[in-house]
């Protein structure tokens, strides 16, 4: 992956806090009293900042936010404790999540792909995902191609083809459900993000960051 491509998608990838983070933030400066002391715009920041941070380390969490925090539910400043009270819910559920997959040794990229695999967040860590997950990170990072090798639509086809090969293998393997017969979510998950590591960024994206 070109040096400029890399360093932008790591930039990306670092711009947000993630849900332990935060949490440590609001558990610092209001303690038990958060769901009183949180203002309807500090909510509004955690939803925002959780789905950017989700955008790029973790999707299927992007659409866990989405679901339980989304501008259908109550956003209302005038009443703003319901909405508040369930961006705090759901801001435990996901640290609590990314905790346990720490506790279980899991890498970044490991994380991911076990909530791909599952298709949604929060789940048990189920054994035969795990280990999945740990296997398929590593078939991963063997099939990029060079560093030197120019990143192109077309490069990603083919890259994303070998990489689903290797993952419907290794699901079968460890009695995963990982059917791709038709459009599901871990489907979906894996062929947006995969472009990440693979290094696909816009040409726009890399200008406007110049």
């Amino acid at each position: 992956m070109a040096s400029k491509e890399r360093e932008y998608i790591n930039k990306m990838r670092r711009q947000y806090r993630s849900p332990i983070e935060w949490l440590k933030d609001v558990e610092t400066r209001y303690g038990a009293d958060a769901e009183q002391k949180l203002s309807y715009k500090e909510a509004q920041d955690i939803y925002s900042e959780s789905i950017g941070w989700a955008i790029w380390n973790d999707i299927a969490m992007q659409d866990f936010w989405a679901e339980e925090c989304g501008y259908g539910h109550q956003w209302n400043e005038d009443n703003p404790k319901p909405i508040i009270q369930k961006v705090l819910a759901t801001l435990n559920t996901m640290a609590d999540h990314l905790r346990r997959g720490r506790e279980l040794g899991l890498s970044e990229m490991e994380q991911q792909v076990v909530d791909t695999l599952w298709g949604w967040v929060p789940h048990n860590y189920e054994d035969n995902y795990v280990a999945c997950a740990r296997e398929v990170s590593k078939a991963i990072v063997r099939l990029l191609p060079a560093d030197t090798e120019i990143r192109s639509e077309e490069g990603y086809a083919l890259y994303y083809n070998k990489v689903l090969g290797e993952v419907k293998k290794l699901a079968e393997k460890h009695d995963v459900d990982f059917d791709t017969s038709g459009y599901n979510l871990s489907v979906g998950y894996l062929y947006e993000w995969l472009s990440n590591e693979y290094g696909l960024v816009s040409e726009d994206a890399c200008d406007w960051e110049e």
